[in-house]
């Protein structure tokens, strides 16, 4: 158990993707701005308009776009080498797009803890998020930008896609409070995460991720953490 002084260290652990700036619906856009070419795989809208159609993205039942997407009868019209070329294109040349992030706003959530990390409220924030050395360069400026004046305060761990949250995580010492999207690294951080108790997980309400599977839930009760969801549209207070 962690001491009462332990525990008011006011060190949040953040996501990037989805939790500080939504990159899925300009992933989308992207792909429609090359529409004769995905539309074969994948079921695009001529009508599709990146603000308009910015929720239903975020709402989508499906985490990966391409399994979201992709056309039912894919495998009748295409070989298998077909799909597969265009999966890798959609990831390599739109979701690892080397100035993804240039364009793109930080959430409300982000802004409220670029705010915050200025006050006594929040010591410390950790950034853990996985990224491709294609567009780490614009993922890293992002955020830089984003927690401008106040990096002495940020550290920022880069994962490959293979690697998990929780072997982060256990090392950085008691955690208030933990923002993150994917209902694998919720799992993965509640079942792995020794460090990980009588504190928070804040899960921003998107449409891939309202289902936790009933043993990372009683894991969860059991070592008293608090799961919440809230509106990406709202600011989500540091507590």
């Amino acid at each position: 158990m962690y001491k009462d002084d332990e525990m008011n260290t006011g060190h949040i652990v953040a996501d990037c993707d989805e939790v500080l700036v939504n990159i899925s619906p300009k992933i989308v856009q992207l792909m429609h701005e090359d529409f004769d070419y995905y539309n074969q795989f994948f079921r695009l809208s001529p009508e599709y308009n990146y603000s308009t159609h910015y929720n239903t993205v975020l709402n989508r039942p499906e985490y990966y776009i391409d399994q979201w997407l992709v056309r039912k009868d894919v495998y009748e019209r295409f070989s298998e080498d077909e799909v597969n070329e265009a999966r890798n294109r959609l990831q390599n040349e739109i979701i690892f797009k080397k100035d993804l992030y240039d364009t793109l706003e930080p959430t409300n959530l982000a802004k409220s803890l670029s705010y915050t990390i200025n006050t006594p409220l929040m010591n410390r924030l950790s950034i853990v998020t996985k990224t491709s050395d294609i567009n780490l360069k614009s993922k890293e400026k992002f955020l830089k930008t984003l927690f401008r004046g106040s990096m002495e305060k940020v550290d920022i761990y880069y994962l490959e896609s293979d690697e998990k949250k929780s072997d982060v995580i256990n090392t950085l010492g008691y955690v208030t409070r933990i923002y993150e999207d994917e209902v694998s690294n919720i799992k993965d951080i509640i079942m792995n995460c020794d460090n990980v108790m009588q504190t928070g997980i804040d899960i921003p309400s998107l449409g891939y991720n309202q289902k936790l599977d009933e043993a990372t839930i009683m894991k969860a009760k059991e070592k008293e953490i608090d799961l919440n969801y809230f509106s990406y549209m709202s600011n989500s207070l540091v507590n």
